[in-house]
Parts: structure tokens; C-alpha cells; sequence
């Protein structure tokens, strides 16, 4: 766990996990390891289970809107 206790992992994630409206827009929980393609960089990033991703990292690759 990174290093953290239980409480500090508890809190970590009571952070990254957002129910319904994040303040930009909305996310999901990663139930697996996730892959996608960051629409502003170009750049790979690694969703781990437990995460929260936004829905961009669910689209296909290209389908970013412009």
C-alpha cells in the first residue's frame, strides 16, 4: 500500500473516490488496470483498481473531442 497505514490508505482513497459530479467533470471507478491516452499530452496513463478516472479515459483512442 505505498507505504501507508490502514488509516491513510482509507483516507487516500476516500479522496480519489467521487460519487456522481467531480468538480470538472464526471469520473469512474477503475474495477482493473486501465490504459488510456491523456487527450491534452498524448501521454500514457495507468489507472490502478480502486481509482477514480474521468470519462475520457474510457473513450477510444482519437475519439477526444477537440
Amino acid at each position: 500500500m505505498a507505504g501507508l497505514d490502514f488509516k491513510e490508505a482509507k483516507d487516500l482513497a476516500r479522496t480519489q473516490s467521487v460519487r456522481g459530479e467531480s468538480a470538472t467533470k464526471r469520473q469512474r471507478i477503475v474495477q482493473d488496470y486501465l490504459t488510456a491516452v491523456h487527450p491534452d499530452t498524448g501521454l500514457d496513463v495507468v489507472f490502478v483498481p480502486g481509482e477514480a478516472a474521468p470519462d475520457w479515459a474510457f473513450e477510444p483512442v482519437g475519439q477526444h473531442a477537440a
